[in-house]
């Protein structure tokens, strides 16, 4: 009896002191949670960008999160978890059934589920509608993407400058740039053509301008007010072109920044089956806004080498920076070549393999605007930087048309420099993730030795073995 009553004590302990350990483990979990994304894209996770933005989210925010009940909501619920997490002070969200939420969904004015409605959570006098921001799918690009325009407080228009043989935002041909023009759209910005000749001036509300591939000479008029409106902390996008005249060159050069008058031959094209006329870039600046923490490549078609040397801008201060390079595998052929319109033999002969820079930036502060100083406290408020004139330089406008801006990383390159351009850096967007099974490429040979190894050598391995232990048992003899 003394031994049954000592066996009922020890096993109640044990399930007790195993609850109470699991009870604790229970808590410590919740309030601790860590998760691993074990895809190769991150594909459970937030990228560092939005990781980043929400870091410096000042402002209340709220998702509203149509979702049919009908369906499984747990993805995005658990995505909306992420963002709550990274700033739980500013930002919540709410699942929303259509059916059961009538007036929410036409304050709202959401008639179908599947869309989202950012909303800043802020007192307003009454009648005052707060700003809004839809959002179309429930991935970390259109939320992101969302919340960047949403706290965006004024308009931004781009221009791009017309009447030199520029390609156009507003003509749907495949060199043109229409579809440059809807993604700088779904980040916030307005794109408008304009013809500086006739305006004789740059708008007030220029936020960027846009020279994108120029083939004829700007007047000197023309270049006293894009020299104007640098000096008064423009900000400028420069897209080269194969026909480019060389005075672009004197004018650009007063910044730092030049243009070869080769182009840029790769052998690391053939990994992605393009042209050897279509450069890699596989190098980028990694601490730069533009190009942090880019991992896929861009491919720059019929690029021309960027130069980079000391600003001459009298009274200002400056610096270049190279954001994106070629691998150690390209060479150059001669411009004159290729504008020739004869076909070109290419001869490596003579010239030795180097990386070639595909795109650079400058900055300009006049002098005495100096940096700031860091603050004296963590807590401190920090000063604003100075303001500054800011140039990107892209090697090829051809590889932002059309026919090219789809292509690998070439639009998030793009929008990332326009919004640094617009000193948005902390407002710098994620492009969705590509979701695409990556496909293994195998060689003829390798696919014969394959097939030999799975479907002839291991099945005549297996069998072999089996008859050599059935043989050997019948002798009694062991192996």
């Amino acid at each position: 009896m003394e031994r049954r009553r000592k066996q009922f004590y020890s096993t109640l302990f044990s399930v007790s002191l195993a609850l109470i350990c699991y009870l604790l483990v229970l808590a410590i979990s919740h309030d601790f949670q860590k998760t691993w994304d074990l895809t190769t894209e991150g594909r459970h996770s937030l990228s560092e960008k939005t990781i980043d933005f929400m870091g410096t989210l000042n402002q209340k925010v709220k998702l509203y999160a149509f979702v049919d009940p009908r369906g499984d909501s747990s993805v995005i619920e658990a995505m909306l978890e992420r963002y709550q997490k990274l700033s739980p002070r500013f930002f919540e969200y709410e699942i929303v059934d259509l059916q059961k939420n009538p007036t929410l969904s036409e304050r709202l004015q959401v008639r179908s589920y599947g869309q989202g409605v950012l909303e800043r959570v802020e007192d307003l006098p009454e009648g005052e509608i707060p700003r809004r921001e839809r959002v179309g799918k429930f991935d970390e690009a259109s939320i992101t993407n969302g919340l960047t325009k949403l706290l965006r407080n004024e308009e931004k228009s781009v221009y791009f400058l017309v009447g030199h043989g520029e390609r156009r935002p507003d003509q749907n041909a495949d060199q043109e740039m229409s579809h440059l023009r809807e993604s700088l759209q779904n980040e916030g910005y307005l794109a408008k053509p304009l013809k500086l000749a006739e305006t004789g001036e740059i708008p007030a509300d220029t936020t960027v301008l846009v020279i994108a591939g120029p083939t004829g000479e700007l007047l000197d008029s023309e270049k006293a007010l894009l020299d104007a409106y640098l000096r008064d902390n423009g900000k400028l996008f420069f897209m080269a072109d194969l026909r480019t005249p060389d005075s672009y060159n004197d004018w650009l050069g007063r910044y730092g920044l030049k243009m070869g008058d080769s182009v840029i031959v790769d052998e690391s094209s053939q990994q992605v089956n393009a042209e050897p006329v279509t450069p890699l870039g596989l190098k980028y600046s990694p601490d730069h806004p533009i190009t942090k923490g880019f991992l896929s490549y861009t491919a720059f078609r019929l690029a021309r080498p960027l130069e980079l040397g000391e600003s001459q801008m009298e009274g200002w201060s400056g610096n270049t920076t190279a954001l994106v390079n070629t691998n150690d595998s390209a060479y150059l052929l001669p411009l004159k070549d290729i504008l020739s319109g004869k076909g070109v033999e290419f001869n490596a002969a003579g010239q030795t393999p180097k990386s070639y820079v595909l795109a650079a930036s400058g900055k300009y502060t006049a002098a005495g605007a100096d940096e700031p100083e860091p603050s004296p406290s963590p807590d401190a408020e920090p000063k604003p930087a100075p303001p500054s004139a800011r140039i990107v330089l892209a090697s090829s406008a051809e590889t932002f048309s059309n026919s090219w801006l789809g292509l690998a990383s070439n639009r998030d390159f793009v929008l990332n420099a326009f919004n640094w351009l617009a000193e948005t850096e902390n407002q710098i967007t994620i492009r969705p993730k590509d979701p695409k099974i990556k496909p293994i490429s195998l060689s003829r040979q390798s696919q014969l030795w394959l097939f030999f190894t799975f479907c002839a050598l291991i099945p005549f391995l297996s069998t072999l073995t089996g008859l050599l232990i059935s043989y050997y048992r019948r002798k009694g003899t062991r192996l």
